[in-house]
């Protein structure tokens, strides 16, 4: 199933839903509108019924002028009218969104992709594809040269499966899961960001490729979170990144833990499978 597919399916499931809930209203209906005069700049409010006068095929209206005390009236029949509207308007959506889901099922999402991916090996190397498939996507995505934060001599030596230099065991233990899931990242990739008019240059701990959205996320893993300072330098971190439109949830992914709490791996797997696996 295509992301334009499940897009579709949810927006089908939701104004199912309303209708539901629309159509589950007990509220009594009032026969009638409601018709709101302007009077010297003031609404003024009245509760229209529609009639057959005697031996006539023809409606006539009659209006009732609500008082104050009875605007309670007023409300009910501008909520039913409204109820009444939205319910046309979402029928008329929904059957619109079935159309659209019939008509999905014959959208190839990968046409673009498979102009290349079809083409010989001696051929592909001739082109650089304009819309090129996940494979040559994430190929080049990795072999794209970045700056890279510089290890001193006073740094140890951790080293991750893939033979990579990391600052601590918890980044180990990420970046080996990324390897592991075939996951692609970059560590310690070189990022710049405004700050009220600045330009500051951070190295995020992993910058991380969703293969099938091609959405690039930051990945920050605060190891010290019991220790103030390095508490509200990450803090501070987190709104640095918010101020460059970059937030948690959305592009940023955050892990954490103290010397008595270490990351928890569960709640880690969890952001992949939300974040980079769909």
């Amino acid at each position: 199933m295509t992301d334009f597919q499940k897009e579709l399916l949810k927006t089908e499931q939701k104004l199912t839903s309303l209708l539901n809930t629309l159509d589950s209203d007990t509220t009594p209906v009032i026969d009638g509108r409601l018709r709101i005069a302007n009077k010297q700049g003031k609404p003024v409010y009245y509760h229209d019924v529609y009639l057959k006068a005697d031996g006539s095929k023809n409606l006539k209206r009659r209006s009732f002028y609500i008082k104050k005390r009875d605007f309670n009236k007023a409300a009910m029949l501008a909520q039913q009218d409204y109820n009444e509207k939205l319910h046309k308007a979402t029928t008329r959506q929904l059957s619109q969104v079935k159309s659209l889901i019939k008509a999905s099922h014959s959208f190839d999402e990968k046409m673009l992709e498979k102009v290349f991916t079809q083409m010989t090996p001696y051929r592909k190397e001739l082109i650089k594809p304009l819309v090129p498939d996940q494979e040559t996507f994430v190929a080049y995505w990795l072999n794209t040269p970045f700056t890279k934060k510089q290890f001193s001599e006073l740094d140890p030596e951790i080293f991750t499966e893939n033979g990579e230099q990391v600052r601590s065991k918890s980044e180990k233990i990420i970046a080996d899961k990324y390897l592991k899931l075939g996951i692609p990242y970059r560590y310690e990739s070189q990022l710049v960001l405004i700050d009220n008019g600045r330009s500051i240059t951070i190295y995020p701990d992993f910058t991380v490729l969703n293969k099938n959205t091609r959405k690039v996320y930051y990945h920050e893993h605060f190891g010290r979170m019991d220790k103030e300072d390095y508490c509200d330098s990450a803090l501070k971190r987190v709104e640095l990144y918010a101020k460059n439109g970059i937030f948690i949830g959305d592009r940023l992914i955050i892990t954490h833990e103290t010397a008595g709490r270490p990351m928890n791996m569960s709640y880690f797997e969890s952001l992949i499978k939300k974040y980079l696996s769909e």
